[in-house]
C-alpha cells in the first residue's frame, strides 16, 4: 500500500456515524476494508450492459459509438452494441494468443452470444407488441390474400400469367408454396 496518497477514507460508521480513519486505496475514495479494491464497470463479473456506465474504457469509446451508428439494431441498441463490443475485444485476443488461451476466450464469448441473442429476441417481441414490426406469416397472409384479390378481380388469362411470373420472380418456390 502506497503512503503517498493520504487521503481518509470517506466510508462512515452505520452505528457510530464516525468517518472510517483509514487511508484511501489509491484511484478510490474508499479504503480496502470499505471496497476501494472492488472491480468497476466491465472488470466486475457482475457487469450487465453499462447502460448508464461512466466506466467505459476511452479506448473502446470510438467503437461503442461505431457500433451504436449500427442500422440493423433497435432500441436495445446500447446493450446489443456494449455486448457486441466485448465479442470484438474477445475476438481481437484470439488473433494474438495460443491454443489454450483461445479455449479460455472462447469460453468468454459464448455466454455473450447468449446474452445478444437474448436481447434481439426481447428487441422484436417488443417491436412486434408494439406493431412496429410485422412477424413473416402476417406478410405471407397479407400477401396471400392480396393474390386472391388480385386472382379474384382480373379476368385477362394474359395478365394473370404476368402477375404470377412477375410474383415467380420475387419469391422462391418454398415462399410461394406459402402463399398459393
Amino acid at each position: 500500500m502506497s503512503f503517498k496518497n493520504n487521503r481518509k477514507c470517506n466510508a462512515q460508521s452505520k452505528r457510530t456515524r464516525q468517518k472510517c480513519r483509514n487511508i484511501a486505496v489509491s484511484g478510490s475514495s474508499k479504503c480496502r476494508f470499505h471496497g476501494g479494491k472492488s472491480l468497476r464497470g466491465i472488470a466486475h463479473p457482475n457487469f450487465k450492459s453499462g447502460l448508464f456506465s461512466r466506466h467505459l474504457p476511452t479506448r473502446l469509446v470510438g467503437l461503442f459509438a461505431e457500433i451504436m451508428t449500427d442500422g440493423n439494431l433497435i432500441d436495445l441498441r446500447e446493450s446489443i452494441s456494449l455486448v457486441d463490443l466485448q465479442i470484438i475485444g474477445f475476438l481481437q485476443q484470439l488473433q494474438t494468443s495460443g491454443v489454450k488461451e483461445s479455449v479460455k476466450i472462447w469460453k468468454e464469448i459464448n455466454p455473450l452470444l447468449d446474452r445478444r441473442a437474448r436481447f434481439v429476441k426481447a428487441e422484436v417481441e417488443c417491436l412486434v407488441s408494439h406493431h412496429k414490426f410485422i412477424p413473416i406469416q402476417q406478410v405471407f397472409a397479407m400477401i396471400q390474400r392480396l393474390t386472391f384479390v388480385v386472382r379474384s378481380e382480373i379476368a385477362d388469362k394474359e395478365i394473370l400469367a404476368s402477375f404470377d411470373r412477375a410474383l415467380r420472380h420475387h419469391f422462391n418456390s418454398e415462399q410461394l408454396a406459402k402463399i398459393d
